[in-house]
């Protein structure tokens, strides 16, 4: 699980997502601050790992029949069926991970799988978003993703991805601004040239920047009116300090041509980038191409970006980002739960599964929010993996507007109840947690992007190998310290829906600040009362 925006692919052969342009969000997944969350996404791979036995033999489609010395007992329609014991996975590791440095400072980090039929690479410029502000970094990745080269054209540029078999996209992952490559091992050193180039040579035109930048602000705009996951994420995120989330529409319309060029002139350098290769390739091999690709790139010092942590509220706060006449409300409640670098880190995340991961159907918002009370039709929670210190626990809910204060403290109460959590429930997020690992090691996308974390967190090589044997060695009583040492009695609320009809309920919980959509600026504040 954790938090980025799917780009689009500029190869004409691979299918896209609808408005894939501006769905990705800064951490390369799907979250709820793209389009759809994590926690909302099925993961049809880990549910086919943990559910299915050892028998490999499709089901059938046929009722067994039944006679009378051996019929089937009758079923009480109101009992609760128990969910079937989550089978055992079998051992993974992660592939070794051969490290050095290019000509110029680059950092770089191999993967060579032998039977793997592409090569995924990853060209990472660090800190992005800080050297300028948030808005110049997102519009200068979908520039980027938009405008070729100075030696090609946009079509020819897009004929000749395709010639090769090639798959490029650039968007903002994070805080960093990212190049994804998926190429055939015997293109991957013209496909590297050309994703390179991106970054070396872009063709500087002010007529697709203004093109770019009216797409993204309308973009934007259109999610600041529909979206309230959306909304609610980027808002959260903004709340706490975190310079990687999405912008907002006022955001992305300030920046001009001229600051997107000094953001590539700043942080484009090679000791400002980590590159990251998986696939059936050497290192010598992998070495000479990505040192001719990026020969051209300034060997400066790079930017001084330094990391924020992320700042948890130190009182209950409620912010309302109105969309009037809605029928439907967003609610997002944020704590913040310890750095991944913690002892304490895995479980949190064990915790938020616990609580909200939307592939154990018998998880505590399901049962109980969902399945119980009926208040709400999407639920989750989530840790995602972001920040140079605490990390946001996200725990969301959308529901009817007449319901958010109800929905809210159902939320709250189910959060504030993970004190008491039971062994089986541990032992299903245990599963659950190996099992998306399991499925990340055996897809090369999927594996370049566990290697970009360990880049961007500094992470040791073995981390995703012994994420698993820790997780077997986590009990109750050790995720009951955990949960004691975050702080749920000072949440951060934010709520997407229509201010005037929710403020009067949920005034009870505490202060209102009401925010406008598109800038997320203060529009007035309400204070704590009664009804």
């Amino acid at each position: 699980m954790s938090l980025l925006l799917i780009s689009r692919s500029r190869s004409r052969g691979i299918p896209r997502v609808k408005n894939a342009r501006d769905a990705r969000d800064s951490s390369g997944a799907i979250s709820p601050f793209g389009m759809t969350p994590t926690w909302a996404r099925p993961a049809l791979l880990a549910l086919m790992l943990v559910a299915c036995g050892p028998s490999s033999r499709a089901p059938s489609s046929v009722e067994p029949r039944t006679t009378a010395s051996a019929s089937a007992p009758a079923r009480n329609p109101g009992a609760r069926e128990t969910p079937p014991t989550p089978a055992a996975l079998p051992p993974f590791t992660l592939p070794r991970v051969t490290r050095d440095s290019l000509i110029g400072g680059a950092r770089f980090a191999l993967v060579t799988r032998t039977a793997a039929p592409l090569v995924e690479a990853r060209v990472v410029v660090r800190g992005a978003a800080g050297v300028i502000d948030l808005g110049t970094a997102h519009l200068l990745a979908a520039y980027l993703d938009e405008a070729g080269t100075d030696a090609n054209d946009g079509a020819r540029f897009a004929s000749a991805l395709e010639a090769l078999g090639a798959r490029i996209s650039v968007g903002l992952r994070r805080e960093a601004i990212e190049i994804s490559l998926t190429s055939p091992k015997s293109t991957f050193r013209e496909s590297f040239a050309l994703a390179s180039s991106l970054l070396t040579q872009p063709r500087w035109d002010e007529a697709v920047w203004k093109r770019v930048k009216a797409r993204v602000a309308d973009s934007a705009r259109s999610r600041a009116r529909t979206d309230g996951q959306w909304s609610v994420g980027a808002v959260a995120l903004r709340e706490i300090g975190y310079l990687g989330r999405p912008p907002s529409f006022a955001e992305v319309n300030a920046p001009t041509f001229a600051m997107a060029r000094e953001l590539h002139k700043k942080a484009f350098v090679h000791k400002n980038l980590s590159l990251v290769v998986v696939g059936d390739i050497e290192l010598d091999a992998s070495k000479s191409f990505a040192e001719l690709g990026l020969a051209s790139l300034p060997t400066k010092l790079p930017p001084v970006t330094p990391a924020k942590p992320l700042a948890a509220p130190s009182e209950l706060r409620i912010v309302i980002v109105d969309r009037p006449k809605s029928s439907q409300s967003s609610v997002l409640v944020a704590f913040l739960a310890p750095p991944i670098a913690s002892e304490r880190a895995l479980s949190a995340t064990l915790l938020s599964a616990c609580l909200g991961d939307s592939n154990a159907m018998s998880n505590r918002l399901f049962s109980d929010v969902r399945e119980k009370r009926g208040l709400a039709y999407v639920l989750g929670s989530d840790v995602p993996l972001i920040g140079s210190g605490p990390r946001p626990w996200f725990t969301y809910a959308a529901t009817q507007t007449s319901r958010t204060l109800e929905t809210t403290n159902a939320l709250l109460e189910n959060i504030r109840g993970l004190g008491s959590l039971t062994r089986d429930e541990l032992e299903t997020a245990k599963t659950l947690l190996s099992a998306g690992l399991a499925a990340k090691m055996e897809v090369a996308r999927e594996l370049a992007d566990l290697i970009v974390e360990q880049e961007i967190f500094a992470l040791a090589d073995d981390h995703w190998d012994t994420l698993s044997k820790r997780a077997s060695l986590e009990t109750v009583a050790t995720l009951s310290e955990t949960f004691r040492g975050i702080d749920t009695e000072h949440p951060l609320i934010v709520i997407n829906g229509d201010a005037d009809a929710l403020a009067p309920s949920l005034q009870t919980l505490g202060a209102l600040s009401i925010l406008d959509p598109f800038d997320f600026h203060v529009v007035r504040t309400v204070s704590k009362g009664t009804r």
